[in-house]
């Protein structure tokens, strides 16, 4: 579980992370992997990383390996293929890079 995401779960927040890799899931939408996942406003850590489905946005900002990007995404609760509950981050906008 995402401990530092857990107070923010319904919220729109903005973020900064290190861009990881791009991964195919089974037959579905492939998912974009951020790493070092902090709050923008205050630096604080909130997540080791997060995983993101794509969308146009994320498709049209074209983000590489290593990147720092700054962007919003919304706060959610969700279930694991395991079946255990989480928290993650979904619909990312804002798309920003940071250097």
């Amino acid at each position: 579980m995402r401990e530092g995401l857990l107070p923010l779960v319904g919220a729109r927040v903005r973020f900064r992370a290190r861009v990881g890799w791009w991964s195919g899931t089974k037959g579905g939408t492939p998912k974009l992997l951020l790493e070092d996942v902090i709050l923008a406003s205050t630096g604080g850590y909130v997540a080791e990383h997060c995983w993101l489905r794509s969308t146009p946005e994320l498709v049209r900002a074209d983000l590489k390996r290593g990147e720092r990007v700054e962007f919003d995404a919304w706060v959610r609760p969700y279930r694991r293929g395991s079946g255990r509950r989480d928290v993650g981050l979904e619909d990312m906008h804002r798309i920003m890079r940071r250097g």
